[in-house]
């Protein structure tokens, strides 16, 4: 069976993405380090997919830009939990929430349209 499950009793499922042209794109990092290898990839939404994941896979692999440029982002067997789709971002009052996948430019402007819609608000 090709997909990473919950047990019905869990909240989260997420569908472990075998196909050989995805997983070519998680076989290395800004390293370019040789010899990457992944039975799939899996890409949750939520922490609760996040947690199916890791409930269900013996190893696991989590990756995030993949702009190491020491190849500890390039998978040795494991299966590979992509961080790029926990991309949730909070604005509160006086603090932020964001997401794994929520690369510094997409903060950067949920900032700048938070604090121009905010008239008690400081600037970051």
């Amino acid at each position: 069976m090709n997909r990473v499950a919950a047990t019905p009793s869990q909240p989260g499922h997420v569908a472990l993405e075998t196909d050989a042209d995805v997983i070519a794109g998680y076989l290395e990092d800004a390293a370019h380090y040789p010899g990457g290898h992944a039975p799939g990839v899996a890409r949750p939404h939520d922490v609760d997919e996040v947690a199916a994941v890791v409930r269900s896979a013996r190893h696991i692999l989590p990756v995030g830009a993949r702009s190491s440029l020491t190849g500890g982002a390039t998978p040795a067997g494991e299966v590979v939990l992509s961080t790029e789709r926990l991309t949730h971002t909070r604005v509160g009052d006086d603090r932020v929430t964001v997401g794994a996948g929520v690369t510094l430019l997409a903060l950067q402007q949920e900032l700048e349209r938070t604090v121009r819609g905010c008239h008690r608000c400081r600037r970051f």
